[in-house]
């Protein structure tokens, strides 16, 4: 158990500290080096040797990270008119693009009488896809249920007939986008 534990965290920290990776620029220019990602920015630098620079969604497109081929792409997305742009994992590319936001809230721990002891506690981390189409200018934010993943695909009812007869699971997220791209998108 102490070897698992030693290994995922060691793994995690080598993660954190930079891995191989491209960054793309919205001019279409490309790099390679070594990047992070570390609150909704982008940490980058061409050599180990060179310090980090952090980067946003002004000049970068996004980054993909290389682990033993297996490409791992994030990207800025602005999830509605009033939020900030978020680094977020792009798990399918099509005509619905589906994308991952890791959420990680922080509260501050306060006795009886509402005096703060500057404790911060993490609750679990909070995994919210999104879904957006090509022509749309922000994505659609999927909550727990099949309510509002019926909605979004409703012009595809060999789908929402699948969904309906259990062929899909909630956690089939991915699966459902993949199966809108390749049978329904025009």
């Amino acid at each position: 158990m102490i070897r698992i534990f030693l290994l995922l965290f060691f793994w995690n920290v080598s993660f954190a500290q930079s891995n191989e990776a491209t960054l793309f620029f919205k001019d279409g220019t490309s790099v390679k080096g070594f990047g992070t990602i570390k609150k909704n920015k982008i940490q980058f630098r061409a050599s180990l040797n060179d310090e980090p620079e952090l980067w946003d969604e002004v000049l970068v497109e996004s980054i993909v990270f290389d682990p033993e081929d297996t490409f791992v792409k994030y990207t800025f997305i602005k999830p509605d008119k009033m939020s900030k742009f978020k680094v977020m994992k792009v798990l399918t590319e099509g005509e619905v693009s589906l994308y991952e936001h890791v959420v990680v809230d922080y509260f501050d721990k306060d006795d009886l009488f509402g005096f703060s002891y500057g404790l911060n506690h993490s609750q679990p981390e909070k995994t919210r896809h999104y879904v957006q189409r090509k022509n749309e200018e922000f994505p659609t934010l999927l909550k727990d249920g099949f309510g509002r993943i019926k909605k979004y695909f409703s012009n595809c009812d060999t789908l929402v007939k699948k969904i309906e007869n259990n062929q899909f699971y909630r956690n089939d997220i991915q699966q459902i986008v993949e199966y809108y791209n390749d049978i329904c998108a025009e």
